[in-house]
């Protein structure tokens, strides 16, 4: 989920649907981002994404007052401030706004779950909008961006995160990211977070 405001004081918010490939982000000089990376097993109540692969959903903003307020799954909530976040997740949660999927939760922690694998594929992808494999993908690749970005060589970083190698991390960071290791943000003072 991410919000965004514009220099004239405009605020948007959107859920961002799953990837397993870069997608270009347009920002403009003057915008502000923040936002909130859920759990593949937490979804906006409302929110299929598997709908929303690879594209956006633009959630309706109004302001009220001083205070702009977004609607999700029926639910009107104030746009959180970044130094919000934590207490905005409790808040949606609280709220009923988001949904917890335990199966996925319990299969994504490595445990057996009492379903056919074709039950567990078709509802993960539902609610995920991705394979299994997928998301150990993208899990993988932010572990090895994290100790990247910690300044830890391509190589350790490589064999911590569970890659066979220096360049299967190389080919699978080209295609979830975009970017060859060494040209990621963060690896020379920037970060994504």
């Amino acid at each position: 989920m991410v919000f965004s405001e514009n220099p004239d004081g405009a605020v948007n918010a959107q859920v961002i649907g799953p990837s397993v490939r870069p997608r270009p982000m347009t920002v403009r000089a003057g915008d502000l981002s923040w936002g909130v990376d859920f759990e593949p097993h937490v979804v906006g109540r409302g929110v299929v994404k598997s709908d929303i692969i690879d594209g956006d959903l633009d959630l309706l903003t109004e302001i009220v007052g001083e205070r702009w307020w977004f609607t999700l799954g029926g639910v009107r909530l104030p746009v959180p401030r970044h130094d919000e976040l934590d207490a905005a997740v409790e808040h949606m949660a609280d709220a009923g706004a988001l949904e917890l999927d335990p199966t996925v939760r319990t299969v994504l922690d490595g445990t057996e779950v009492d379903l056919s694998d074709r039950t567990v594929r078709r509802q993960f992808a539902q609610t995920t909008g991705l394979r299994r494999g997928q998301v150990a993908q993208i899990r993988r690749a932010r572990r090895a961006f994290a100790l990247l970005q910690q300044g830890m060589s391509p190589a350790e970083a490589a064999a911590a995160a569970g890659y066979a190698d220096q360049a299967h991390m190389t080919r699978q960071l080209r295609i979830l990211t975009g970017s060859t290791p060494g040209a990621l943000p963060g690896r020379d003072g920037f970060s994504m977070s």
